[in-house]
C-alpha cells in the first residue's frame, strides 16, 4: 500500500508542493506583476523628467505678446549647444533684469544670438556690457528682449510697444545674415515683410494655431515635457543630418541684387524711425577655414546703407577674425558642438560686449 510520508522530509515536501500549486493557481499574480511593472516605469519616467527639467532640457512657457505672437516666460534649461540655466520674466526679458529704475535704460533686440541660451546669464553680451558700463560709474540697466527667430519686421513692429512701456534711452538691435536671407522667406514667423511695389510692410499674424493646439486636454503638458522635447529634437536633428541640411542649403533661399539692397534700405530706415538712439550690431557668418570668404553680400550693403542713413553700426567680423588669428580661439562653437560653427560662445559675447560698451560709452557721455 501506498501511504503518506509522515517523515519530516515528507511533510516538508507536501507543504512545498502545496505552496507551488497555490502560486501557480493564483489568478491575480500576473495582473499584480503587470501593475508593478507599470508603476515602476511611471516612477522612473517621472524621476527622469524631474532630472531632465532640472539639468538637461526645460522649455519656458509661451504667453501672448501685446504687439503680436508670443513671448517666453519662466525657467529654461538648454544643453544642446553650450549650456545655460536661466529664466524670462513676465514681460519676456531674459534674466537678470535690472532692479528698480536705472537712470539710463538700454533695450536690446535680436534673435537667438541675443537671447543667448547657449551661455550663462553673466556671459550674455547685454549683461556683460551693463557690467562694464556700471564699472565706469554709470547708472544703467540693460533689458534683453532677444527672441529666437527674430528679424527686422519684428523689431520694427514692437517699437511703439517698447517706447510706451520701457521708454529706453538707447536701443541695440543685433542682426545677422539670416535676417536678409532665410528669415525673409519664412512665413512661419508672426512678423514678416510683405512687398508692395518697391516698398514693404510688416504683416503681423496671431499664433492661433499654436494656442489651439496647447488648449487640447493634456497636450500642453506633453509639449512642456522635457523628455518629449529631447526626443523630438533628436528626430528633427536626425532628419536634418539625413537630408544634408547645412548653411549652404539654408542660404540658397536669399535675396540678391537690387532686391536685397531695397530690403536692407527699408529695414535700416524703419528701424531708425522706430528707435531714436539706435545702434545696430552685425554678427557675421565667418568661415574660419577660409577667412577670405565674405559670405552673403548683405554685410557690405548693410554697412553702406547705415553710413548713408547715419545709423551707428558695429560689424564684428574684423574683431572676431583678429582674435582668432591672435589666439587660435573661435568666437563661435562649443565643447558639445563644433568649433567655429553655430552661435557665439562666451568669448564671442565678451568681444561683442567690449565693442558695444566702448560705443555706448562714447554716445552716452556726449
Amino acid at each position: 500500500m501506498h501511504g503518506l510520508d509522515h517523515s519530516p522530509s515528507g511533510r516538508n515536501c507536501l507543504r512545498y508542493n502545496a505552496s507551488v500549486s497555490d502560486v501557480q493557481e493564483d489568478p491575480g499574480l500576473e495582473g499584480r506583476v503587470f501593475l508593478t511593472g507599470i508603476g515602476a516605469f511611471v516612477c522612473a519616467t517621472i524621476l527622469w523628467e524631474l532630472v531632465a527639467r532640472r539639468a538637461v532640457q526645460s522649455q519656458p512657457a509661451r504667453i501672448p505678446f501685446e504687439p503680436g505672437g508670443q513671448i517666453s516666460t519662466g525657467r529654461v534649461v538648454q544643453s544642446d549647444e553650450g549650456y545655460s540655466r536661466t529664466s524670462f520674466d513676465s514681460r519676456g526679458f531674459r534674466a537678470p533684469v535690472p532692479n528698480g529704475k536705472p537712470r539710463k535704460t538700454v533695450l536690446v533686440l535680436g534673435d537667438s544670438y541675443t537671447e543667448a541660451l547657449q551661455v550663462s546669464d553673466r556671459e550674455a553680451f547685454p549683461e556683460q556690457t551693463q557690467t562694464r558700463l556700471i564699472a565706469k560709474g554709470m547708472d544703467i540697466g540693460f533689458y534683453n528682449a532677444g527672441v529666437s527667430g527674430g528679424a527686422p519686421p519684428r523689431y520694427i513692429a514692437v517699437g511703439p510697444y517698447f517706447q510706451r512701456t520701457l521708454q529706453p534711452d538707447e536701443v541695440v538691435v543685433q542682426l545677422n545674415e539670416s535676417d536678409f536671407s532665410t528669415d525673409y522667406f519664412d512665413r512661419a514667423h508672426n512678423f514678416f515683410p510683405e512687398k508692395t511695389g518697391d516698398e514693404y510692410k510688416v504683416v503681423v499674424l496671431p499664433s492661433a494655431g499654436k494656442q489651439r493646439m496647447t488648449k487640447l486636454p493634456g497636450f500642453s503638458t506633453l509639449l512642456r515635457s522635457s523628455l518629449f522635447q529631447m526626443a523630438s529634437k533628436k528626430v528633427v536633428t536626425g532628419k536634418a543630418a539625413a537630408s544634408g541640411n547645412g548653411r549652404s542649403s539654408k542660404v540658397s533661399a536669399k535675396l540678391a541684387g537690387a532686391e536685397l539692397r531695397r530690403y536692407i534700405q527699408w529695414s535700416v530706415k524703419n528701424l531708425r524711425s522706430a528707435y531714436a538712439n539706435l545702434t545696430l550690431i552685425y554678427v557675421p557668418y565667418i568661415n574660419y577655414y577660409n577667412l577670405d570668404d565674405l559670405g552673403n553680400p548683405c554685410e557690405a550693403i548693410l554697412g553702406e546703407e547705415c553710413g548713408r542713413a547715419g545709423v551707428n553700426l558695429i560689424d564684428m567680423r574684423d574683431i572676431y577674425v583678429r582674435h582668432f588669428l591672435a589666439t587660435g580661439v573661435c568666437p563661435n562653437g562649443f565643447s558639445n558642438t563644433s568649433p567655429g560653427k553655430g552661435h557665439i560662445n562666451a568669448v564671442g559675447h565678451a568681444l561683442l560686449a567690449e565693442a558695444l560698451s566702448e560705443r555706448l560709452e562714447a554716445r552716452l557721455l556726449h
